[in-house]
């Protein structure tokens, strides 16, 4: 989960140290759901922090955040090259007209052998796109 208030160059070197990804993992993800003080600064310390995880592991990082929060702050031309993962929940289709990836539709999902509340994905495309974007 991204924090604006902190130093994403921290947090990029966190995430580093942190994630080994194998082949077959997504690539990874930036959980972007709160604003920072200044939106100018957000954004360039959120292209940093994509950067720097990008050079790392040699793969593209998806753009996770709500479908509010993307329209808001990160709908543009350098934003809109990253895959995206839209959170909007309880609605029966996306609303957001821009390109995306994964819709994750619910957060309180039901599924046999895990007691409780998961979240519910869906992927947009095939099981051959789905693969084609995981770690070679």
């Amino acid at each position: 989960f991204y924090n604006p208030n902190t130093s994403p160059v921290k947090q990029a070197d966190f995430f580093i140290k942190s994630v080994r990804l194998e082949k077959g993992d997504l690539p990874p993800v930036l959980d972007i759901e709160k604003r920072g003080d200044d939106a100018e600064r957000m954004k360039r310390d959120i292209k940093l922090w994509l950067t720097k995880v990008e050079e790392h592991y040699k793969v593209r990082p998806i753009i996770y955040a709500s479908y509010k929060f993307k329209k808001k702050y990160l709908n543009d031309s350098i934003f809109n090259t990253y895959p995206y993962w839209i959170a909007h929940y309880y609605v029966d289709s996306v609303k957001y007209q821009g390109s995306w990836n994964f819709w994750q539709h619910s957060d309180i999902g039901k599924i046999p052998g895990i007691k409780r509340d998961v979240d519910l994905n869906i992927f947009k495309g095939s099981i051959e796109e789905l693969k084609s974007m995981t770690l070679q």
